[in-house]
């Protein structure tokens, strides 16, 4: 076993390239992505997939669920949402389907000159019940256009016509098809199979022509993501691309550090924003070590977003993880290494606003020492390695990793369920999820210690008092009402905060939450879905966030305190 001092230590970079866009989007970490693959999909699978940034769904979604996609946009303003799009296959049952509704559209359209045929004129077919279409310009014209002019003006005119969608997620672009069916390929149907090379070259100059055709017609506004391919001269169209089930064996040599090789070519090519998706899969889901290896390999970089899921033949899960809630925040400087080699293979580390993250890239075992301020995150799931205590000796197993965060101050806050306070920022970021200081304040529901500042928020009253003004709730089975008095007890506000139908009361809280110098009230339901809203003094609501599904139902507790030290006050709940 090795042991390893990482503060005193040396460490290298990790060679990238920072870009503007990139230093932006790094504030939010880590970054989640699901390509949910289903041509349908639920009321409630809608509602889970809105808690992750970056979302690809299957086209027909569009056709069977264009409300469900509002309603996941409303959950999650900032979610990106792009469109799964097949560059060079479709189903030939599309007729016995009726969810498929845009695949028949195309399915109707195709002539039988442009599917992808052997030297006997059979169609090739590369996926289960699929045919392969020929994207090169060896298809003859039909209606004065080819498969790579057809595809991009479908794009334009019956996808992102709609507004739904925020880009394009290209699957299957691939630089080589000489492999295919043995080799046994007819791309101008002249009866006999191409060379592997000029096979290879018209695939490459077909699919890139339809890259060209596809921002010629819709523009740079829109993200145009690919699959299974780093090849250069795709890249100028593109914003970035997925690593599929990383780290991917067709990358490179195979390794982890192929796969981040072919990461950083690709990203002098690209064009902004960068966006990229490191895929990794398994079954089942609780292979917890997999899935915290790819996620701190994405932490190592600014623009990569991580997905965990079943196979790469079944993209199609909401699984989630308790890492997903950590918020790490702004990234602090660049990925380094520990040691003097160009090894990729050891330890990894990143340090960022709110902790710091540790990848083991070895085969073996490693124990090293870190210094203190970090402690483990507080799961449910992996319990063993996600204990929440505080920690400066650490034991990361092969290829596995680690997220800590930073101890906070001690806090003299009373909430119920003291042990698992969620706290969010003024943005209704989650900056810390499960936290625990440690203080047993709470038994039985009642409150043991007495109250050593008036931020409390009451289980009881309902009320809380800053500086003379005083904030009260409704208590259960009455209106929704927040009522607001002066430092003479005199009723000087009233505003309703949720629907009369809403009986279970309303918790408040009091605070300086976006750092104006003016006092804000945070309100929450006692009990029932965690609907967070923010009003200014005169009842005027600011914001308003969802900390949950709306079909949680919960008891909640909340106050507002500066936890942290940033001079800028963080809203704090717990639930049972």
């Amino acid at each position: 076993m090795k042991k390893i001092i990482l503060w005193a230590a040396l460490f290298l970079l990790l060679p990238f390239t920072t870009q503007a866009y990139s230093d932006s989007i790094s504030a939010h970490n880590p970054k989640t992505a699901n390509a949910f693959l289903r041509w349908n999909l639920t009321a409630p699978e809608a509602e889970r997939l809105a808690r992750y940034d970056l979302l690809i769904l299957d086209m027909e979604n569009q056709v069977n669920n264009p409300e469900l996609i509002k309603r996941m946009r409303q959950f999650n303003p900032d979610i990106t949402i792009l469109a799964y799009v097949s560059s060079q296959e479709i189903r030939h049952d599309t007729a016995i389907h009726p969810e498929v509704t845009l695949r028949q559209k195309m399915f109707a359209r195709l002539p039988e000159s442009w599917y992808l045929r052997d030297a006997s004129t059979f169609k090739i077919s590369f996926w289960n019940k699929t045919w392969m279409i020929n994207v090169t310009d060896g298809a003859p014209l039909d209606q004065g256009e080819r498969f790579n002019d057809y595809l991009p003006r479908f794009i334009d005119e019956e996808i992102l016509a709609t507004g739904l969608w925020d880009g394009i997620f290209y699957d299957n672009l691939w630089d080589s098809v000489s492999w295919l069916n043995g080799g046994n390929v007819d791309i101008n149907n002249d009866g006999s199979a191409e060379s592997a090379l000029e096979l290879n070259q018209a695939w490459q100059k077909g699919v890139t022509k339809m890259l060209r055709n596809t921002r010629n017609r819709v523009g740079y506004d829109y993200i145009l993501l690919a699959n299974s391919s780093s090849f250069g001269d795709y890249q100028p169209f593109l914003n970035g691309r997925m690593f599929e089930d990383f780290p991917s064996v067709y990358e490179q040599d195979g390794t982890w550090q192929g796969n981040v090789n072919n990461y950083q070519e690709i990203k002098k090519l690209i064009v902004q924003p960068n966006i990229y998706i490191f895929n990794s899969t398994n079954t089942p889901k609780d292979n917890y070590s997999k899935m915290r290896y790819g996620l701190v390999s994405s932490l190592l970089f600014n623009d990569v977003y991580f997905s965990f899921d079943n196979s790469i033949y079944d993209h199609g899960q909401t699984w989630w993880y308790d890492e997903y809630e950590v918020a790490l925040g702004r990234a602090l400087g660049i990925a380094r290494q520990l040691n003097f080699s160009q090894n990729f293979n050891n330890i990894w580390r990143r340090d960022f606003v709110g902790g710091m993250v540790l990848l083991n890239n070895s085969a073996s075992e490693q124990s090293f020492t870190i210094e203190s301020g970090y402690r483990k995150l507080y799961g449910a799931q992996d319990v063993i390695v996600n204990s929440g205590g505080e920690v400066t000796q650490v034991t990361i197993g092969p290829r596995d990793a680690l997220i800590l965060q930073k101890v906070l101050p001690q806090q003299n806050i009373y909430l119920k369920n003291y042990y698992r306070y969620q706290i969010y920022n003024a943005s209704g970021e989650q900056i810390y999820n499960n936290y625990q200081w440690g203080s047993d304040v709470y038994k039985n529901g009642e409150l043991t210690k007495p109250e050593k500042n008036n931020q409390v928020s009451q289980i009881k009253s309902r009320q809380v008092i800053i500086n003379g003004t005083r904030i009260e709730g409704s208590p259960t089975s009455t209106k929704a009402n927040i009522k607001i008095y002066n430092a003479k007890n005199k009723l000087v506000g009233i505003f309703k905060a949720y629907p009369d139908n809403l009986k279970s009361g309303v918790k408040v809280s009091l605070g300086d939450i976006n750092g104006d110098k003016q006092l804000e009230i945070a309100t929450l339901p006692v009990y029932g879905a965690p609907h967070l809203k923010i009003f200014n003094l005169k009842g005027k609501l600011l914001q308003e966030y969802w900390l949950g599904f709306t079909t949680d139902r919960f008891f909640y507790d909340l106050t507002i305190s500066d936890v942290n030290a940033d001079k800028l006050a963080e809203i704090l709940v717990t639930k049972w």
